[in-house]
C-alpha cells in the first residue's frame, strides 16, 4: 500500500494588543490581556487546484478578539500560574467562505525552579473549539474526513511537561529557552478524529495570551471513528441557499459519511 503527504509552509496570523496590569504584589501578579489577530496567515492553500484541508491552511482568514486574564505567584523555588484565554471570530466568513470556530483554552501550571538557571513544570491544559462554520467557495474535497468541516472542533484535555533555562550570565544574560512536551491525556470531538499524538516543541514564559494560543491541529495520524453529530455542513443561512449546488454538494457528503458505518455493519 502506497503513502501520500503533503504540506504548506509561510507566515500565520499576527497576534497584537496590550498587556494590562490589574494587580501585583511581591509574591503575586495579575494581569489582562486584551489582544487581536490580523489575518496575515493564507486560508487559500491549493493541492492540484482543489482547496486542501481546513487544518491545513495557515491562518483564520478573520479578524479574531484574544482576550485573556493570567494570574502568577510564587513562593521560594516554587512558581505557579493560570491563565483563561478566549478567541472570537469577529466576521461572519473569510476569503475563502467558512469560518473557524471560537475557543475557550483554560490552563494551570506548577513549576519548581532547581537552580538560578533551570526549572522543571508541569501544566494542565483543556482547549474547546466550536466546528467550522460555512464552506469552502471554491472546488473542494469530500474524499476523506479533514475535508468535511463537521469533523473539526471538540473539546481536549492535555498534560504539559517542561523544562525552563536561562543564560545566567555573558552576552546572552537574560535569554529563556524553554521546552514542552505536550501529551494529549482526553478527547471529545464532534464527529470523525484523528488519533492524538503527544508533541514537542519550544515554549515561551506564561505572561501573555500569546503563550496559550490555540492549538492549530495538522493530522499526521490514522482516522477513526469517535462520536457523531447528526448534522450536515450547517443550519443554511440565506447566504449559503444563494451559493446554490455546494451547499448541497456538502450536505451530501455528509449524509454519505453517515451511511457508511451503517452499510458496513448490515455487511457483517
Amino acid at each position: 500500500m502506497g503513502t501520500h503527504s503533503h504540506g504548506v509552509e509561510g507566515w500565520g496570523d499576527t497576534i497584537f494588543g496590550p498587556e494590562l496590569r490589574l494587580a501585583h504584589g511581591q509574591n503575586y501578579h495579575l494581569q489582562f490581556s486584551p489582544m487581536f489577530s490580523a489575518p496575515t496567515g493564507r486560508v487559500d492553500f491549493k493541492t492540484a487546484g482543489v482547496f486542501t484541508h481546513y487544518g491545513m491552511q495557515l491562518g483564520s482568514g478573520t479578524w479574531d478578539f484574544w482576550p485573556s486574564i493570567t494570574y502568577t505567584g510564587r513562593a521560594d523555588r516554587l512558581t505557579w500560574g493560570t491563565q483563561v484565554l478566549g478567541i472570537v471570530r469577529m466576521e461572519e466568513e473569510n476569503e475563502s467562505g467558512y469560518r473557524l470556530g471560537d475557543v475557550l483554552q483554560i490552563t494551570g501550571w506548577v513549576s519548581y525552579r532547581f537552580a538560578n538557571w533551570i526549572s522543571a513544570s508541569v501544566r494542565g491544559l483543556y482547549t474547546e473549539q466550536g466546528e467550522i462554520e460555512g464552506h469552502y467557495n471554491g472546488p473542494h474535497n469530500h474524499s476523506s474526513p479533514p475535508d468535511l468541516q463537521f469533523n473539526y472542533g471538540g473539546r481536549f484535555w492535555d498534560i504539559g511537561f517542561g523544562v525552563n533555562t536561562v543564560v545566567p550570565g555573558g552576552p546572552l544574560k537574560g535569554l529563556r529557552l524553554s521546552a514542552e512536551w505536550l501529551q494529549p491525556w482526553r478527547t471529545t470531538r464532534t464527529a470523525i478524529s484523528s488519533i492524538a499524538m503527544g508533541r514537542y516543541g519550544p515554549t515561551r514564559p506564561y505572561r501573555s495570551s500569546s503563550s496559550a494560543r490555540c492549538r492549530r491541529r495538522r493530522p499526521r495520524a490514522v482516522w477513526r471513528t469517535r462520536r457523531r453529530r447528526r448534522r450536515g455542513c450547517r443550519r443554511r443561512s440565506a447566504r449559503d441557499r444563494a451559493r446554490g449546488a455546494r451547499g448541497s454538494d456538502c450536505a451530501a457528503a455528509a449524509r454519505r459519511a453517515r451511511a457508511r458505518p451503517a452499510a458496513r455493519r448490515a455487511a457483517v
